[in-house]
């Protein structure tokens, strides 16, 4: 008989009565009763305790601290399956196609980071195909914590060479950005920051790690010379702690900056096997690394290492600068 019942549900009776009930005796009322297991108390009532000879009230605490437990397990079961899609989806991948998007590529980008507020890292592979063009406006900010990696299809690490043909098979994709637009647009002439420009199309928030393989970056549409200039980076890497990497790219600029360490703390900065291809007239200059404030908190130190990597035209790395509040550094020798 004791074989046939369950222990925790003897557990579970003496948990709740205490030394108010004999256990034998109620091992004998459930074994008469058919109860096995805890689940079986679902299956009895109140009066088919009491007809065993337990006590009215007895019978009362057992049941409803039995009822108690199933409404909670509900409960829980209920938030796990409502939590459980998106914990699955800590890694969203998306695959785009420049023949199909409607939108320009930041408004995709930041509508699918809105629609998964709970990923870790978002993966956007993007067509491969020779000629594949795709065109960005809309500003992108990546949140804090949060990984976004931006690639081109079938991209494979390949050392760049002198040879820039080598950059038709090594990164076929090209991303082109449009114009700059105003810091703040509804600033009336004699406010603060009026007509000042910016042409960042992508913000990593502090703690946030971005990854951009195998592509050509078109910013030769980003031309400010002459203009007031509020942030220069197409891409900004806001302390504290956010990263880049660039790898295995072409970054075609006329007078930008590719990447930016913008507000307070250390920011990463990491160069992989990159051409950056200066293609301004004489008299203006790109830079693939700068550390500029703007309107944030000072106290600005980007570190930068590079490997590999070819500067072509009007483009050249900016000086070290170990003076405050924009410290510039290089962990590795320029190339």
């Amino acid at each position: 008989m004791a074989a046939r019942i369950s222990q925790e549900v003897v557990d579970f009776a003496v948990q709740v009565l205490g030394d108010a009930i004999d256990t034998d005796f109620l091992r004998v009322a459930l074994w008469n009763l058919g109860v096995e297991h805890l689940a079986d108390l679902g299956k009895v009532d109140v009066s088919d305790l009491v007809a065993q000879g337990v006590k009215v009230v007895h019978a009362r605490k057992v049941l409803d601290a039995f009822a108690r437990q199933g409404q909670a397990q509900e409960s829980i079961s209920g938030q796990v399956a409502q939590t459980q899609p998106l914990r699955e989806k800590r890694v969203v991948t998306v695959s785009l196609d420049a023949d199909t998007i409607q939108q320009d590529l930041g408004t995709v980008i930041q509508a699918k980071l809105s629609e998964c507020p709970f990923a870790q890292e978002f993966v956007f592979v993007l067509a491969s195909e020779s000629g594949s063009s795709f065109k960005w406006e809309t500003r992108v900010i990546v949140p804090p914590f949060v990984h976004l990696n931006l690639q081109a299809s079938n991209s494979k690490h390949e050392h760049v060479q002198d040879d820039a043909v080598q950059d038709q098979t090594r990164c076929p994709t090209t991303i082109t950005m449009t114009a700059p637009a105003l810091m703040y647009p509804n600033n009336q002439p004699g406010e603060s920051y009026y007509n000042y420009y910016v042409y960042h199309r992508l913000i990593a928030s502090p703690h946030s790690h971005v990854t951009v393989a195998g592509l050509t970056i078109d910013a030769s549409q980003l031309v400010l010379h002459g203009k007031a200039i509020y942030e220069p980076g197409i891409f900004t890497v806001r302390g504290p702690f956010s990263s880049i990497v660039l790898r295995d790219c072409r970054v075609h600029l006329y007078d930008a900056v590719c990447i930016n360490g913008h507000s307070h703390g250390e920011t990463n900065v990491c160069l992989g096997h990159v051409r950056f291809v200066g293609v301004g007239p004489d008299g203006t200059k790109a830079f693939p690394v700068t550390a500029c404030l703007g309107q944030s908190w000072r106290g600005q130190h980007c570190k930068v290492a590079i490997t590999g990597g070819k500067l072509e035209g009007n483009v050249e790395y900016a000086p070290a600068s170990e003076s405050k509040p924009c410290q510039l550094t290089y962990l590795t020798t320029i190339p």
